[in-house]
């Protein structure tokens, strides 16, 4: 229909939004992500030789969407500096607060926390108003959030989840609603309140928030239940929850994203001990004694080296970051003389 009607406008247009329907709807399937992607191209291309500023600010913004995860930080920054000179020089300096969550997606694969933190903050100087890459102040919220607890500091990631007190509006089915659910039960599983995980996870289920995990943020979904069983809840108790997102928003085992990371490492936290080999369950029990990669060595008779590879792939297996973690799980799972099965 565009080529019928012969405006380059329209066509650049046309090629934007069917870019967009196919990087949603195949967005788990290799062959229907690139076509998407292809598509958002031609239509950066075709924008840009004629001059539709609107058009291209749209293209750049869902190619960057798409392609945040995928690309290294440098090819993404390149994209958004595209984006905001684009949308300055046509006036859309309302996507600014947009322009700075993506800025903070950028900092978080960079791996500068701090870098992502002040991003968001700074998006909130900006007036939000409903556009392309629209975020609102629970976005924000929730997204600050994420990097306060991925930083250690509970209590101000939980008094910015205090800003939205129940009740939730039943009607809003998305991401977010369970985003800021699995936030709650982070925090409470963080300060090893397993009543209050309970109460995070029964809000959890009964929000149906699997419905909007088709997106692309669904991943972040995944951090509360996987906080809960490091805390000791049992499988069992969150089995419910991840069954009724895989069957409702499956993600496809061929193709790499974030949600199927976080799917593997709740997977990891849910195994308990049985996960690991007998000898990487030796290491994990000493390393909730506090031994060192050498100490532990020593005990083990096996090179430093050695057990440096022991620990590394506990923690990749575990989906964790400390050493710390690992003692924590160990003494959780019966590892350690004494603790509980």
């Amino acid at each position: 229909m565009a080529d019928a009607v012969g405006c380059p406008a329209v066509r650049a247009s046309a090629l934007v939004n069917k870019g967009i329907a196919k990087g949603i709807a195949l967005a788990d399937t290799v062959d229907g992500h690139d076509e998407g992607i292809a598509l958002l191209e031609q239509a950066i291309a075709e924008a840009e030789a004629g001059d539709f500023g609107y058009v291209l600010h749209r293209a750049l913004f869902n190619l960057l969407v798409h392609q945040i995860d995928v690309w290294p930080p440098e090819r993404s920054l390149t994209v958004l500096r595209r984006m905001r000179e684009t949308g300055e020089r046509t006036g859309r300096g309302s996507e600014a607060p947009g322009w700075a969550m993506q800025r903070s997606e950028i900092a978080v694969i960079e791996g500068d926390l701090e870098a992502a933190l002040a991003a968001v903050r700074g998006a909130r100087g900006h007036e939000l108003v409903p556009l392309e890459g629209w975020v609102d102040p629970l976005w924000m919220d929730l997204r600050e959030a994420s990097l306060l607890l991925e930083l250690g500091r509970l209590d101000a990631a939980e008094a910015l989840l205090e800003r939205h007190p129940d009740p939730l509006d039943p009607t809003e089915v998305s991401c977010d609603v369970g985003w800021l659910w699995a936030q709650r039960m982070e925090v409470a599983a963080r300060r090893g309140d397993l009543p209050a995980v309970r109460v995070a996870l029964d809000g959890y289920r009964s929000a149906a928030p699997w419905q909007g995990w088709r997106w692309k943020h669904s991943h972040p979904g995944f951090h509360g239940p996987i906080a809960a069983l490091r805390a000791g809840l049992s499988p069992a108790e969150v089995a419910p929850l991840v069954e009724a997102i895989d069957r409702d928003a499956p993600a496809a085992p061929d193709r790499w994203s974030p949600r199927r990371a976080a799917r593997l490492r709740l997977e990891a936290a849910a195994d308990g001990p049985d996960v690991l080999t007998p000898r990487e369950r030796e290491v994990a029990a000493l390393l909730a004694e506090g031994l060192s990669n050498g100490e532990i060595a020593r005990r083990l008779y096996i090179s430093t080296k050695t057990a440096s590879v022991h620990v590394s792939n506990i923690l990749a297996k575990l989906g964790m970051a400390s050493r710390a973690e690992v003692a924590a799980w160990a003494v959780r799972s019966g590892l350690v003389g004494g603790a509980a099965p």
